[in-house]
């Protein structure tokens, strides 16, 4: 008999690694997890779980519960997008905060007009996701996850170069501020 937290002497499939019980269970766990997403993807069209993982930073699959699969889904989604709103949202309105004035600054008005459009687009998106997950409607929430993608797939490129102008105007701060503190 083998105690628990020790290895058996199995090897996987290919005759790699031994598994242990807790290995075979979140295999299984993901399996099922996986299998369920398919079906659903073949249901509603919907992006593969892989580009949902690489765009959104789904991991740990095994962590989904199979039942609610798709509202877990459309909220580690969701949690991505609010992040990109915070980002757009400071840009257009900084308040006091010394950040986000000076992230704003770097943008030029036409920067600024499509952070705006992006920014609605986002809203309306987020609005129509919340209702799905409040409804708990399955043909909605798959509507609200392959928008969900198809809107990051769209506006990644420009909301990354944001940052990156952003990044640069920090770093060119930062030299700035060390010349000075060099000649001073």
């Amino acid at each position: 008999m083998q105690r628990s937290g020790k290895r058996s002497r199995k090897t996987t499939g290919k005759g790699l690694k031994p598994k242990t019980v807790k290995d075979s269970v979140k295999n299984e766990k993901k399996a099922k997890v996986l299998n369920a997403y398919n079906a659903l993807r073949k249901r509603y069209k919907l992006p593969s779980f892989q580009d949902l993982k690489t765009n959104f930073g789904i991991d740990k699959v095994e962590d989904f519960d199979v039942e609610t699969l798709l509202k877990q889904l459309c909220e580690k989604v969701n949690e991505h997008l609010l992040e990109v709103e915070k980002l757009l949202v400071r840009v257009l309105q900084p308040d006091t905060d010394l950040i986000a004035m000076f992230d704003a600054d770097v943008l030029t008005e036409q920067d600024k007009d499509k952070v705006l459009k992006t920014l609605s687009k986002l809203v309306v998106l987020e609005k129509n996701c919340l209702k799905a997950k409040l409804l708990n409607n399955e043909s909605l929430m798959s509507d609200c996850l392959s928008q969900s993608f198809q809107f990051w797939l769209s506006e990644k490129d420009f909301v990354t170069s944001i940052i990156d102008k952003q990044v640069k105007a920090w770093k060119s701060k930062l030299e700035e501020k060390l010349d000075v503190d060099y000649l001073g």
